[in-house]
């Protein structure tokens, strides 16, 4: 992994929605990097609680190292690369003068917990010195709670912050102690390109010896419950990189967490700052469905958010510390309903989906049909779905700034439409109730009697994104790629694939789709700068690579093969965050990664495509 560069990152999460993350070169660049980002009411209430640790290597003539991190006065860098790196692990490899030594971070499975170790390579002996900086603040920013409270033995300390609710454990085989305080000042340059704070100073206050040698590495534990039980041990190798698909299927996984209190399992939007959301939730299961072939999870996700309907709506996200749930998303209880006939073409467990999951998407179709929040509703005159309301974004183009929408889509949007059919034809398919299959079957006729003279607008070759809000000029977007995979049903062929071809010409990118054609007045083609600037352009031109998904099913439908080349994705495994998929890429060349260095629906829809 030599050609990995330095302003490249890792992330490895715990399985409980913490995570360790930081810059190869074990820098930490982001508020939101940390060794050990323990979630302490999983998968919510995550604080930094190891920010870093400051290592030092004195070799047997007295020269002194610096092992990663921040450059240190009067002191020689040791030249360092990455190895490997695997789900749980990723292993470095610094030359210290004519030393090498390897040093490796592991993730036990223990909940928020991290193992790090330091080994030299050969016959020589040396000196290590470790400092630890801790934080204890929320991930996403905040005071550094004071170096106060710590309890130590000869190879253990606590730290038990005032009022806090959590205490840090560190366990070590080398000798540890207190000592004077020492500051560490990190500057966070993503956050200046992010337009946000970027800079804080830690402190240290305890201190860690060890004789470091082949036969004799150095450990360090760092959990929030005491380690004692935790093998010192540690996994020396990952192995070799993995092939591209098995790459691909660990990037689909790493956002699933299992909750060690009750085993409940759910889908992290992304790493690092995202939570819980229905609609990538949704988006996301099919293809996390098939990378951890275990459909019976994803129908435990399913049910886990059947009972989070109201009054046909999912929760746009689950919100943490009791707030009550935000049900501003208007497609993610269609999405899923198409998640659940991904699961029902796999498993065909019709016990289930009768007794659970048709009733739910009966709900769905009452409610939208009859009216719901934010003006959902059918228009009783054409039979498409309506939505919106002023100052609310209810679809996945979802920026907001202040009380401003940047994606006003009010009206009959054309992925909506689309999702509402194929849950009114899978509805209409497999409902035992005679009087629900054929209401679900005339509602499906009646929005193919009007979508394509509603949507298809002939000087340009494609569908209108939204009718009702009218933008002006026409913008091509890739929401219609949903209408193109759901049969003939809603578009003659001739049309769809004329539009596919326009979507393909205009708004494919090696990394996925723009989300608005180029030399639209209101395409903006990077997505950079503070944070009213990337909202700005978060929809209008940027690339989301979870597009790639409809674009597939799209081809195979119209063409019966699919066309997309993944390589270079893969490929983009080694240059954001190893072996995680970005959220988003610049609309311009050369499609700049942005945004959450992991997003599950990103990984979840490629890896399904390469399994088509």
């Amino acid at each position: 992994m030599d050609a990995v560069n330095e302003e490249s990152e890792w992330l490895l999460p715990l399985g409980n929605g913490g995570y360790a993350a930081g810059t190869v070169s074990l820098q930490c660049a982001r508020t939101y990097h940390g060794l050990l980002v323990g979630a302490l009411e999983a998968p919510t209430r995550r604080c930094v609680l190891l920010n870093h640790v400051l290592a030092q290597f004195v070799n047997e003539s007295g020269h002194r190292f610096s092992l990663g991190g921040p450059p240190q006065d009067g002191m020689e860098s040791a030249v360092v690369r990455v190895v490997s790196a695997a789900p749980a692990a990723i292993d470095w490899e610094f030359q210290a003068g004519n030393t090498r030594i390897r040093f490796a971070i592991n993730v036990p499975g223990c909940g928020n917990g991290i193992s790090l170790m330091w080994r030299m390579e050969g016959d020589s002996v040396g000196q290590l010195e470790l400092r630890p900086f801790l934080s204890g603040r929320s991930h996403h920013g905040g005071d550094v709670l004071p170096m106060e409270g710590w309890t130590t033995s000869q190879r253990q300390a606590v730290w038990s912050p005032h009022s806090a609710g959590f205490s840090v454990h560190l366990r070590t085989n080398g000798q540890l102690a207190l000592a004077e305080a020492l500051s560490l000042s990190m500057d966070l340059p993503r956050e200046t390109r992010r337009g946000l704070r970027d800079s804080e100073v830690l402190q240290s206050v305890i201190r860690i010896d060890a004789v470091l040698s082949e036969s004799s590495p150095c450990h360090l534990v760092v959990a929030d419950k005491a380690p004692s039980d935790w093998p010192l041990g540690h996994s020396e190798t990952v192995g070799e990189p993995a092939e591209s698909g098995e790459a691909l299927r660990r990037a689909a996984l790493a956002c699933v967490y299992r909750r060690p209190s009750d085993s409940h399992m759910g889908v992290l939007a992304g790493f690092h700052w995202f939570g819980e959301w229905g609609r990538d939730t949704m988006i996301a299961l099919p293809g996390i469905g098939l990378a951890a072939n275990d459909w019976g999870l994803v129908a435990d996700i399913l049910k886990q958010w059947t009972p989070r309907l109201s009054m046909g709506m999912l929760p746009n996200r689950l919100q943490v510390d009791g707030a009550s749930e935000s049900h501003n998303s208007a497609d993610a209880s269609l999405w899923y309903a198409r998640a659940i006939a991904a699961w029902y073409r796999e498993t065909r467990d019709d016990e289930l989906l009768q007794s659970t999951f048709l009733p739910a998407l009966c709900d769905i179709q009452r409610h939208y049909s009859n009216g719901s929040r934010y003006g959902i509703r059918v228009d009783p005159t054409d039979g498409l779905l309506i939505a919106g309301m002023d100052g609310v974004q209810l679809t996945w183009m979802d920026a907001k700034v202040g009380d401003t929408v940047m994606t006003p889509r009010r009206g009959k949007c054309v992925e909506l439409n689309a999702l509402f059919y194929s849950l009114l034809v899978f509805v209409g398919n497999h409902s035992r109730q005679d009087v629900v299959a054929t209401r679900a079957r005339e509602q499906a006729q009646r929005i193919e009697e009007h979508f394509a003279s509603s949507f298809w607008d002939e000087s340009e070759g494609a569908l209108r994104d939204c009718v009702g809000s009218n933008p002006t000029p026409f913008e091509l977007r890739p929401n219609q790629l949903l209408a193109f995979s759901c049969g003939s049903g809603l578009l003659p062929e001739a049309q769809a694939l004329r539009a596919l071809e326009r979507v393909e010409n205009e708004l494919l990118t090696p990394f996925g789709l723009r989300t608005l054609n180029p030399g639209h007045v209101h395409y903006r083609g990077c997505c950079s700068g503070a944070p009213i600037e990337r909202d700005a352009a978060y929809h209008q031109g940027t690339v989301w690579p979870w597009l790639l998904g409809p674009l597939a099913d799209a081809q195979l439908a119209l063409r019966g093969e699919v066309s997309i080349d993944l390589a270079p994705l893969v490929e983009s495994l080694q240059e954001g965050a190893l072996g995680h998929l970005s959220e988003i890429f610049d609309g311009d060349l050369p499609h700049t990664a942005r945004g959450a260095v992991s997003q599950a629906w990103s990984a979840s829809e490629v890896f399904r495509i390469s399994r088509m």
